[in-house]
């Protein structure tokens, strides 16, 4: 089934672009389990953020919860340095 809302209001409100990401731990949800991972925060709305993750050489990313975020001391940077 489709949505009727703007994609504004299922992600709670407009969406920000970050000019550098910002590292977080991400609660993440995978069919066969639930895990915590090293993420980037690319995007925000006051509900959600949009983050990016890695398994090896694989990146991957989705909206999720504010609260299934949390800071993370940097241990290594999200995207290379220009």
């Amino acid at each position: 089934m489709e949505s009727s809302q703007p994609l504004e209001l299922t992600h709670g409100g407009p969406e920000i672009d970050l000019p550098a990401p910002d590292l977080v731990l991400a609660w993440v949800q995978f069919p066969d389990r639930i895990l915590e991972v090293e993420a980037c925060v690319l995007a925000h709305t006051d509900r959600a953020v949009l983050v990016e993750w890695c398994f090896g050489q694989t990146a991957d990313c989705a909206w999720i919860l504010r609260d299934a975020i949390r800071e993370r001391i940097p241990s290594s940077p999200c995207a290379s340095p220009n």
